[in-house]
């Protein structure tokens, strides 16, 4: 169990999830874990490459 765990369960957080992850656990289901964890790595990065990009498209 690591840290964060930890304080969820103290906190009583660890009934539900305050919203639903695309990647639960940084994994693709029905894909081995390492490869799930490399796709949610790639696509987590995507993502904030476009937020960026949008803020800056603003920002002009």
């Amino acid at each position: 169990m690591n840290l964060l765990d930890k304080v969820a369960k103290e906190l009583n957080l660890t009934s539900k999830s305050i919203i639903q992850s695309p990647f639960p656990e940084y994994t693709v289901p029905g894909i081995s874990e390492w490869i799930g964890g490399i796709i949610s790595g790639i696509v987590g990065m995507a993502m904030i490459f476009l937020i960026l990009m949008v803020l800056l498209k603003l920002g002009k």
